[in-house]
């Protein structure tokens, strides 16, 4: 039996998070999503995820700070090492590079395409992809 992958978008526009969902949806993916950063913690306190999409300007807490937050452990040690996705449409304010450096595992533009995303997830969740 094929496992199911779990993943939380994270993104401050409902628009953003209601399209990247059903994208992953389509990937048979199971979804949960967060407005921001916080909130996001708050998931990844009660649930385990095997992947997270995240927007990299957000209020509260943006995307760097979840990364961090994530990454340092505060988000529970099964997560430290769980890939991590950003989509944002300011490729100034959120530079590959600095996303990267991070720790961040993968990096899409908005409006996000969908065979991108498909490629990315199934590199991510099947390295020998």
């Amino acid at each position: 039996m094929e496992k199911t992958t779990r993943v939380l978008v994270i993104d401050d526009t409902p628009t953003c998070r209601k399209v990247t969902s059903a994208m992953l949806q389509r990937l048979n993916c199971l979804v949960d999503c967060a407005a921001n950063g916080k909130e996001a913690a708050g998931l990844l306190d009660q649930n385990r995820y095997d992947l997270l999409l995240l927007d990299w300007m957000m209020p509260i807490m943006n995307g760097e700070e979840l990364v961090r937050h994530v990454r340092d452990g505060s988000a529970g040690v099964h997560h430290q090492l769980v890939p991590i996705i950003v989509i944002t449409a300011d490729l100034f304010a959120a530079p590959r590079e600095r996303c990267l450096q991070a720790g961040v595992n993968g990096y899409l533009p908005k409006p996000v395409d969908y065979e991108k995303l498909a490629l990315l997830v199934a590199e991510l969740m099947c390295p020998a992809y």
